[in-house]
């Protein structure tokens, strides 16, 4: 059961992110709910630490092994969905070390000049 909880006034969210870097490439996910790209994230499940989290989003979303989970930092944000209601979410981010190949027929490289990356590699 994903710690995510809901009331009348709004919700609170606990979320994983993978900071995933290879051959100076970051790997970013093309948002399913927004317009732009993102870290592959996912929510913690309730009784599982975030680092356990992180290795299971990578296997389900990614079909990668984490080999080393490494913790960068926590962000939490609090905002107004477009319905009015208060949302906050905790979302720690993991630089991901891992030898599978996450090059393969599922990716899109695409060329950023000199921008907040040079390169980045997305989930089609």
């Amino acid at each position: 059961m994903d710690i995510d909880i809901k009331n009348e006034y709004g919700n609170f969210k606990l979320i994983v992110s993978a900071i995933i870097i290879k051959d100076k490439k970051i790997l970013l996910v093309k948002s399913k709910s927004r317009d732009g790209y993102c870290f592959p994230s996912g929510h913690v499940e309730l009784g599982e630490t975030t680092s356990e989290a992180i290795a299971r989003e990578c296997f389900e979303e990614l079909n990668i092994i984490v080999n080393k989970a490494s913790l960068v930092t926590v962000l939490e944000n609090i905002y107004t969905t477009n319905k009015g209601k208060m949302a906050q979410e905790v979302n720690y981010f993991y630089r991901i070390s891992t030898n599978s190949d996450i090059l393969n027929d599922h990716f899109e490289l695409t060329e950023i000049d000199k921008g907040t990356a040079k390169k980045i590699f997305l989930i089609g």
